[in-house]
């Protein structure tokens, strides 16, 4: 469901850790804020807050409501969506699925353009199916996205009028209908397992009772999939998909008049055959027949949720609307957080948090989640209700309101000086969003003034008095257990959960950035060194330290930074499986003795936050700061790393959600299949398993840990990639005050024996899974070389795995309906020079896995016998070098550059030639490579429903 317009201006930065928002009106008035003049906006209409200047709207005599604006981020590329105002809620009782099925048809076929040469067309323009053009079907809508990496006239026109094509004149014939419903159906298979099915029935008459919504699929069921056909989905296309019911967005890097003219010159012609269909009665909230359900599924993590249902405004935003919907996100953030700290108390509950949805034509919710620990699933409701009730009864502390006030205001002010680059798929993505929640996309200055004036008025009355309203209905209780659970214990929880007494908030310690991380005198230069070319400066420190710098334009005041610590998994012997399993234990302990809640108050208004990840090159600290807080923000860092800690509370919640995942994670094929093939792929070495063993995990202690995460830390060399909107001056002398003043380093290079990677593991292997039993998975892998042995070959490959995924998508899933997403990909691990794997994989019925290992062999022996054909050739590079164009121009792509080793000549190597060396790619060397590595037997390893299973001595259970 969307989100409210704070949330979710907030969620496209990633600085929000829950979805909320609130409808009350009751707190104090802030002073208005003056409205820049712009010209009228449709999406406006009767709301005060103003257009965006940058977005040119505009609708058409046909009734194509359109948005355009020039965006150029990345360069030289446009995103192009269509809305169309036709879901789940516009189909009727005997159309379930519909919407969706349709939105596959769209893609099969116009009178102009045959089944898949629009798909075709964009990958000759380098848009590749399935990531660059897309689509998707929600209650309300559905969304056509094509994000084209080509900007000149006559490719922005082509491209264009085949997505209009597809809106106006599919053809929608008998018999791709019969092929696209297996993909259908496939689909729905891999997304809605059994055991989802049963929450989701569940969810419905609990929580969408009175609604239209609660009768409504957006997947459909199998009946209805089945009973579909052309002559229905045609009636359905022709009464939802009309100009009226149309939007279309575009945002690029090209002049809005010429976006304005393509949204004219293709959508302007449109007709809508016959009267316009009425909206249909999308009900109100009603009070269901019993106020608690529950979901037996032994598959299953058990948790419980509560929502309180409230109806929905479906009224234009405004500013006094966005007001109460910040002051109800700072109650919910301020709840959120004592949640969190209960958490890490211990008791029943492993966690909890608080969320809001709000969608227009269904309701608004407040949810209450809760994971509890082992064999105490009730008891955990009762300890997370008893925070709310606390929250409820006092009002909070001003020191909560300051701490949530501080985040929210620099992630807006954040948004209004880093918006002008944003990605122009971001801002299309975020209109739409907003004409999808009744939203109004102003301008994101606006949003941070706005908020600012209320900041003096969002006091510890407001809060309470807005969490007051937001918990006032009545509450409905869904539990999911693993074991059954007598409705009466339910509801006799629920009913002593509302009565529990709020105890004592637990006391937050001050954090000073000294306390956490004492100054430093700085650390001495010993060298410097510049990558000319390339932009890269390279400075290394008399501790041995290296930092590597790029300044980029990229995103406005964002930095990016990278610690990396010894070698990985390489400088492990092989077998040793380790504990990087428990990073998660890290990140939930603190720092320095300070907890995590004490140090996110810190925190507030900053952006000092990092992630720690156990790496197979190395040990890796990443976060994402500014210029103001570069300095801060490396001094936490370094504190991580000098003085870690591991929190027993943190330690034992690890141990009981492992619990969790070990009992369910043979309920999807897929999971299965991940968890078979990562050791697999490696000769079976325990480095590169995907999941700890259970006595591994229960075996660990505090002590353990804190051994291993400290010797992890001070083991191994340091090198620093600091990569954005940087002052080379200021980074320099940052580290020079953190990182370059530490004392040498010892660097233990890793042994042979532990960078050579044995041979795949003998196959075939088969495991089962206990989910759909008409549901497997399969995979068949072929060992290849490092990604800098040879990177002619390794650039070869790329476009080979292009090249087989493209004739997997048409031959197996468009033209057999094999499977919804048959995937081809490949894999290197930094840090061993001789290891890589082509991978081709895909969840289906059990009786198609033969079908599917057939079509790959049959595939790669037509490329090693007669090589690519020239279109199927080019359309495969061209969309490799497109998103290769792409990654370059972030600084996501230089972030992974620069942690490679610079000083290896071909790691820079292969930065000079990203691009080129995938353009230059021919017919031939493709045929070679894949002669030389996927003509090989390879390994396959099969997921298949624990019912159908025949059990042999290759089968591997998880």
């Amino acid at each position: 469901m969307p989100l409210n317009s704070l949330a979710r201006r907030l969620s496209a930065l990633a600085l929000m850790a829950c979805a909320a928002a609130g409808v009350a009106r009751n707190q104090t008035p802030t002073p208005p804020v003056a409205a820049p003049a712009v010209a009228p906006s449709w999406l406006h209409a009767g709301s005060d807050i103003p257009a965006d200047p940058e977005w040119r709207t505009g609708t058409l005599p046909n009734g194509v409501r359109y948005a355009v604006r020039r965006n150029a981020t990345p360069p030289n590329t446009v995103a192009i969506r269509v809305r169309i105002d036709a879901g789940a809620l516009m189909e009727g009782d005997a159309e379930s699925g519909w919407a969706h099925f349709l939105e596959h048809m769209v893609f099969r076929g116009t009178t102009r353009r045959p089944d898949g040469e629009a798909v075709r067309l964009w990958q000759r323009l380098g848009a590749s199916f399935g990531s660059d053009t897309n689509a998707f079907t929600s209650m309300r809508a559905t969304v056509y996205k094509l994000d084209l990496p080509r900007n000149d006239a006559a490719s922005l026109d082509e491209a264009t009028g085949a997505l209009a094509d597809m809106m106006t004149d599919a053809t929608i014939a008998p018999k791709l209908v019969d092929i696209e419903r297996k993909v259908v159906l496939a689909e729905r298979a891999a997304r809605i397992t059994p055991s989802a099915q049963k929450v989701q029935d569940a969810v419905r008459p609990l929580f969408q009772s009175g609604l239209l919504a609660e009768r409504r699929d957006v997947g459909g069921t199998a009946a209805s999939l089945a009973a579909t056909d052309s002559a229905g989905l045609r009636r359905f296309y022709k009464r939802w998909y009309r100009p009226e019911r149309a939007v279309v967005v575009v945002a690029g890097d090209a002049d809005p008049a010429v976006l304005e003219g393509l949204v004219r010159r293709h959508f302007g012609g449109w007709q809508g055959d016959g009267p316009r269909p009425s909206e249909p009665a999308y009900g109100a909230p009603t009070i269901p027949a019993t106020n608690t359900r529950i979901v037996v599924d032994p598959l299953v993590p058990a948790g419980l949720a509560v929502a309180w249902i409230a109806p929905h405004d479906d009224a234009v935003v405004t500013a006094e609307r966005e007001r109460a919907d910040t002051l109800a996100t700072i109650a919910l953030r301020i709840l959120n957080q004592r949640l969190d700290a209960e958490a890490r108390t211990g008791g029943d509950m492993l966690g909890a948090s608080v969320s809001r949805s709000q969608s227009r034509n269904l309701a608004d919710q407040t949810t209450l989640s809760v994971s509890p620990r082992p064999d105490r699933l009730l008891p955990a409701l009762v300890q997370a209700y008893r925070v709310v009730n606390r929250t409820l009864a006092t009002p909070v502390d001003q020191a909560e309101i300051d701490q949530q006030t501080a985040g929210v205001g620099q992630a807006l002010r954040r948004a209004a000086d880093t918006s002008t680059t944003w990605s122009s798929a971001t801002q299309a993505d975020l209109f739409v969003g907003a004409v999808d929640s009744g939203d109004v996309a102003g301008p994101r200055a606006y949003y941070a003034d706005l908020f600012a004036a209320q900041v003096p008025a969002i006091t510890p009355a407001a809060v309470q008095s807005v969490l007051r309203t937001l918990f006032a209905p009545e509450p409905r209780l869904l539990v999911i257990a693993r074991a059954p659970v007598p409705a009466g214990d339910a509801a006799k929880a629920l009913t002593d959960a509302r009565k529990a007494g709020g105890g004592a908030a637990s006391a937050l310690r001050t954090v000073t950035i000294d306390a956490l991380s004492p100054p430093r005198a700085a650390g001495a230069i010993a060298g410097e060194r510049r990558i000319n070319d390339l932009g890269i400066e390279r400075v290394t420190f008399a501790n041995g330290v290296e930092l590597d710098i790029k300044h980029t334009d990229y995103a406005r005041d964002s930095i990016g930074i990278d610690v990396r610590i010894g070698h990985g998994l390489a400088g492990r012997r092989p077998g040793d499986a380790g504990l990087g399993w428990s990073s998660g234990v890290l990140a939930a302990s603190g720092i320095a003795g300070f907890t995590a809640p004490e140090l996110a108050r810190f925190a507030a208004g900053r952006q000092v936050g990092f992630g720690v990840s156990p790496g197979t090159g190395a040990l890796s600290l990443s976060g994402t700061t500014s210029r103001r807080d570069l300095d801060e923000a490396l001094r936490v860092m370094l504190a991580g790393v000098l003085r870690p800690s591991i929190d027993p509370v943190a330690l034992s919640q690890a141990k009981d959600g492992f619990k969790a995942v070990f009992a369910t994670i043979r309920n999807r094929p897929g999971s299965v299949l991940q968890l078979v093939a990562a050791p697999a792929l490696y000769g079976g070495d325990l480095r590169f398993r995907g999941l700890p063993a259970p006595g591994d995990v229960y075996g660990a202690t505090v002590l353990g840990l804190r051994r291993y995460w400290t010797e992890q830390m001070a083991a191994g060399p340091v090198r620093i990639a600091i990569v954005g909107d940087v002052d080379r001056d200021a980074a320099i002398a940052a580290v020079a005050r953190t990182f370059g003043a530490l004392p040498p380093r010892t660097d233990v290079p890793p042994a042979a024996a532990s960078l050579a990677i044995s041979a795949m593991a003998a196959g075939p292997i088969r495991a089962t899974h206990a989910g759909d039993p008409d549901q497997a998975a399969v995979m068949l892998a072929w060992r290849t070389g490092g990604a800098l042995a040879d990177l002619k070959t390794a650039r070869a490959l790329l476009v080979a795995q292009a090249l087989i995924q493209n004739r997997l998508t048409e031959e197996f899933r468009e033209t057999e309906g094999g499977s919804y997403s048959p995937s081809v990909s490949g894999s290197a691990a930094p840090g061993f020079e001789d290891f890589g794997a082509v991978v081709a994989s895909a969840q289906l019925r059990p009786e198609r896995i033969a079908d599917f290992a057939a079509a790959v062999t049959r595939i790669v022996a037509d490329i090693a016998a007669r090589g690519p054909d020239a279109d199927a050739l080019a359309r495969a590079r061209q969309t490799v070098v497109a998103a290769a164009e792409r990654n370059r121009a972030g600084n996501a792509y230089w972030r992974a550059a620069l942690g490679g080793d610079l000083d290896d000549p071909r790691q820079v190597e292969s930065i000079r030639s990203y691009v080129e060396g995938r353009r230059v790619v021919d017919a031939a060397a493709v045929q070679a490579v894949v002669r030389r590595y996927l003509t090989a037997a390879p390994l396959r390893i099969e997921v298949v429903p624990a019912s159908r299973a025949t059990r042999t001595k290759t089968d591997a259970a998880p």
